[in-house]
């Protein structure tokens, strides 16, 4: 029997937690206990737990270091300060410099995003990347105590690929760069043709900043991308990966083999992929494949086993090209067309047929589209963090909100009745209805993901191997939080602060058996959590200021101590003492080993 499918409820809880009866692990992970933080607990600062503990050794002291906020001045710049494309501080709606804080007047976005720390040629630096409609990214140098050294801030710049775009979650590679992901790709096929401003305001706050407003410069499909940095003699590069798809991107997640991707796509009606890259260590070449899911249970979040469907193999500059070519979404589709299929990729209904010669193109600058035309499916609703525990050859994913496509081709109570499955009304499931959970939960759920422990033996839809030993091969609901007997709105998630709701980034704390989950939702702070993948307990280790949601939980060795990242993101400026900055910080030092 597999046990990661057979799944109990803790029903001591007002909205129950529904947990997966773990697996026999395959390596000894160290026990680490965390102080539990007491929630809610203050409006405006970020608490974290005091204490840890590894395997009931010595007592380990922690605390919370600030390293940057929004606003902040060094070196002549200003951190969350967004720039156009001539290099100058861009400018919000109200004429005032772009400050990507979450809270600022004129600015579309949500604010600081993930930061992560990278080693190079004996020093630290902290890279910070923005979640704003014009985007960009910080870099900074650390001391060996993570304070920031003086007169070391800087812009990262980067007009050579167009600027930034909601830069979201991301990860540190296995080859020590940094990976970052466009979130919320502009709707191509809806801005062909239109002039600035066009009828998304979204779209237009890029367009006024970074381009100044002259929209015959952009194109949608310059943004939506995997980011790449690395510090080369203490100067950063940045890069965007063309042939890992353009979509919704949370994050990119690299395996240890270093050619082994998976990428998180965010929002509605989404998809899970995965990238297998030519070379190891270089994200410019290679295959990508969209995971079908076949159900095998509807309880909690559901779980399923997992097909792959191969969308071709491609060249970053072959894709850039085309950008620069100014291609459109109609030079790739037609619609409407004899011969066309019904999808619901998008949010919307639409019926597409790819133009003759233009498959790899499509896969590339449409790969949600593309991968639904393919019969991949297309009903997550808001995918967020990717993780991977090497102790135990298992990968994590977590999802927001189980809700909207992910029902059994229904309406979504929380949407007025609204089916995702079928936007159009026609009883027919433009997504295939692959997913079909018992009942929505929109706290969220937590997945486990066996990966292939065989080389190249794990088949693409066409049959043919998919050469990587870090396939999963499936996706079994561990953590559930909102699968009560009687329905939990988004709102009744987040009333008891003893359950995890809306998880969002997560990470795991290296060699031992804590999985951290950072949650985006409605609590009156959200919090950070270690899940004890042993015990199935949840422990509450940070908490964030009103209105600010956690990001960018994760684990970076300096010396022989971990120091965790945090950042609170948009806090609410009418707290008390508050000003509404985002705030990046480190949690630390613990000694993991």
């Amino acid at each position: 029997m597999n046990n990661s499918n057979t799944i109990f409820k803790i029903s001591a809880l007002s909205a129950a937690v529904s947990l997966a009866v773990m697996y026999s692990f395959q390596a000894q992970a160290a026990d680490i206990e965390f102080d539990e933080v007491v929630a809610p607990f203050d409006a405006v600062n970020i608490t974290t737990s005091n204490n840890l503990t590894v395997d009931g050794g010595v007592i380990q002291p922690l605390s919370f270091k600030t390293l940057f906020s929004t606003g902040q001045e060094d070196n002549g710049e200003t951190y969350g300060m967004m720039k156009d494309y001539k290099g100058n501080p861009a400018k919000s709606g109200t004429g005032d410099n772009y400050i990507c804080s979450g809270n600022a007047a004129g600015v579309k976005g949500s604010g600081t995003d993930f930061s992560a720390i990278l080693q190079k040629g004996g020093k630290n630096y902290l890279i910070t990347q923005f979640e704003c409609q014009t985007g960009g990214m910080y870099l900074a140098e650390l001391g060996a105590d993570m304070s920031p050294v003086p007169n070391t801030l800087e812009w990262i710049d980067n007009t050579s690929e167009w600027g930034g775009w909601v830069h979201c979650a991301g990860s540190v590679t296995p080859w020590n760069t940094y990976l970052g992901g466009e979130e919320y790709e502009p709707n191509a096929k809806k801005l062909e043709g239109q002039s600035y401003p066009t009828t998304d305001d979204y779209y237009n706050d890029k367009v006024r900043s970074y381009w100044l407003g002259d929209i015959s410069k952009s194109s949608p499909y310059q943004n939506g991308w995997i980011t790449e940095i690395d510090i080369v003699a203490g100067k950063p590069t940045y890069e965007k990966h063309y042939a890992m798809g353009r979509f919704s991107h949370e994050l990119g997640y690299v395996m240890p083999d270093k050619r082994t991707v998976y990428l998180t796509d965010d929002g509605v009606n989404d998809t899970l992929f995965m990238f297998v890259a030519k070379k190891a260590g270089d994200l410019t070449e290679g295959k990508l494949y969209a995971a079908k899911w076949e159900q095998t249970s509807s309880y909690g979040g559901g779980s399923a086993q997992l097909k792959w469907i191969s969308l071709g193999k491609a060249r970053s500059r072959h894709i850039k090209r085309a950008i620069d070519r100014d291609i459109e979404f109609s030079d790739m589709f037609d619609e409407d067309v004899a011969g066309c299929k019904t999808i619901s990729a998008n949010g919307e209904t639409e019926c597409l047929k790819v133009k003759k010669n233009k498959e790899i193109l499509a896969s590339r600058l449409e790969s949600r589209r593309y991968a639904a035309l393919m019969g991949a499916t297309h009903e997550f609703r808001k995918m967020e963090g990717f993780t991977f525990d090497e102790q135990r050859n298992r990968a994590f994913i977590a999802i927001s909100e189980v809700g909207r496509g992910m029902l059994d081709n229904t309406g979504d109570p929380d949407k007025g009745g609204t089916n995702y499955d079928d936007l159009d009304g026609d009883t027919i499931a433009e997504t295939g209805n692959h997913i079909r959970v018992n009942k929505p939960d929109y706290c969220g759920a937590v997945y486990s993901m066996d990966i292939n422990t065989e080389s190249s033996t794990v088949s693409d839809h066409k049959g043919s191997m998919i050469h990587s030993d870090y396939v999963v091969t499936n996706m079994n609901s561990i953590l559930a939080s909102g699968t009560a007997d009687g329905e939990v709105t988004p709102e009744e998630c987040a009333l008891n602060n003893d359950i995890m709701a809306q998880p969002d980034n997560i990470a795991m704390a290296p060699g031992t058996n804590a999985l951290i989950i950072g949650e985006d939702g409605k609590h009156e702070n959200n919090m950070v959590w270690s899940f004890n993948l042993d015990t199935h307990e949840l422990t509450r280790i940070a908490t964030v200021p009103l209105g600010a949601e956690t990001t960018s939980p994760y684990f970076h060795k300096v010396g022989n101590d971990y120091y965790m990242t945090l950042v609170a993101q948009h806090p609410d400026p009418s707290g008390v003492n508050s000003d509404g900055d985002s705030i990046t910080g480190v949690v630390g030092p613990m000694n993991l080993d």
